[in-house]
């Protein structure tokens, strides 16, 4: 029995099968297109005409849909991550104003509260302005009539407690100046190596004499102090400084 074989062309851009001649379609083009006993009564399409093959759906994206689809996914994805470094920025931003604030009024609050008791600031020598980057003076420890003819002045260190306390800057790392408090035996005796031994009171100060330093007036017994804190990011452009200025009498004579 022949076998009816066939074979796919491109007419007119569409794929088609053309039905070849076997006895079945021969009996059948006799009888007018119908297979005389075939299934059913399957029409038979006349030989040498085109057939269809079934066509499936065709699925994709054309080039322009495409492009137009990346552009928008591009638009969004730059709008979010625009939206991701602004949010970052602020919150940095905030973060480092709140710690340049914490380290002022740490340090503000420490020279206060010990300034208060001082006595012999600056050997009860006046300093004015633009003042000096380095306190001298002694703290109440007592009072002894006999020893020391009254207030009897000096540290609270125990090792030292006749001497001097100092507040003085830390430029040993020029990029992180920091704000210490050290004692000493005398008034004007150096600091200790590498500041070893002295209480860190603030860390991040600004190094110029305008926004951190000292001036006294002893007449009327008043100490002016100034403290800028300024903190600098890698991740940032701009620095984010805190000036404190603050007036101190002195309660002790």
């Amino acid at each position: 029995m022949n076998i009816a074989r066939g074979f796919f062309e491109r007419l007119d851009g569409q794929p088609r099968h053309r039905v070849l001649d076997t006895p079945f379609l021969a009996k059948a083009r006799k009888l007018g297109g119908k297979a005389s006993g075939g299934p059913s009564g399957v029409h038979t399409p006349a030989l040498g005409r085109d057939v269809h093959p079934t066509r499936g759906v065709e699925n994709g994206f054309t080039l322009l849909e495409l492009f137009i689809g990346i552009v928008i996914f591009g638009v969004l994805l730059g709008a979010l991550l625009v939206t991701f470094l602004v949010g970052s920025h602020s919150f940095l931003s905030g973060e480092l104003v709140v710690q340049s604030q914490q380290e002022a009024r740490r340090a503000l609050g420490r020279l206060t509260k010990e300034l208060r008791n001082a006595g012999k600031v600056n050997n009860a020598i006046t300093i004015a302005a633009p003042g000096v980057q380095r306190l001298d003076f002694q703290i109440a420890r007592g009072y002894d009539a006999t020893t020391c003819g009254g207030i009897c002045w000096g540290s609270d260190d125990t090792a030292l407690p006749n001497g001097w306390i100092h507040y003085v800057l830390d430029a040993t790392n020029p990029q992180h100046v920091r704000f210490v408090r050290c004692v000493t035996a005398n008034r004007l005796d150096s600091m200790p190596a590498a500041f070893a031994g002295c209480q860190v009171l603030a860390n991040e100060v600004d190094s110029a004499l305008a926004n951190t330093g000292f001036t006294y007036d002893d007449p009327s017994r008043m100490i002016e102090i100034r403290i800028q804190i300024s903190i600098v990011s890698p991740r940032l452009p701009q620095s984010f400084t805190t000036p404190i200025t603050t007036r101190i009498k002195l309660r002790n004579g």
